[in-house]
């Protein structure tokens, strides 16, 4: 899986970058500093940051985008010490929020006698060979054996 051939061969590659890139702002400090904000660039926290965001539709990100520009544009530009009060609480609770009603749902959704959806999608190919053992001389009930 990770080697030459494998699907994630490439991922090597990062630990390269992440020994390289702090050289690399470290340059720039050396180079620049009379730039302060080269010293507030993190680059454990850049190249770790995406590994947190989960694998969701591009409507999430967009509801992302707009409660960040809400909340770190508009409410703090006009009302800082609200911001300052309570700007992670609702942050907290916006996260506590979603948590709380993907556990309702299942467990309403489960209470109901629903376990899960029968998507079309989601049996295998719906070819009944394809649940057989492959290896040699395995005997299963409606199985060929090889």
């Amino acid at each position: 899986m990770f080697f030459s051939d494998g699907t994630y061969s490439k991922l090597y590659y990062f630990f390269y970058i992440g020994a390289i890139t702090p050289l690399l702002i470290w340059v720039l400090l050396k180079l620049f500093p009379e730039k302060g904000w080269i010293k507030s660039i993190n680059i454990p926290i850049i190249l770790g940051g995406p590994s947190a965001l989960v694998a969701a539709g591009s409507v999430t990100y967009w509801s992302w985008i707009f409660v960040g520009i809400v909340s770190n544009l508009i409410v703090y530009r006009k009302y800082k010490h609200w911001w300052g009060s309570y700007n992670y609480l609702l942050s907290y609770g916006l996260d506590l929020g979603v948590a709380f009603q993907a556990l309702l749902t299942s467990m309403t959704v489960q209470m109901s006698g629903v376990y899960g959806v029968n998507w079309w999608g989601d049996v295998g190919d719906h070819c009944p060979l394809a649940q057989c053992h492959t290896a040699p001389g395995a005997s299963v009930e409606g199985c060929p054996v090889l």
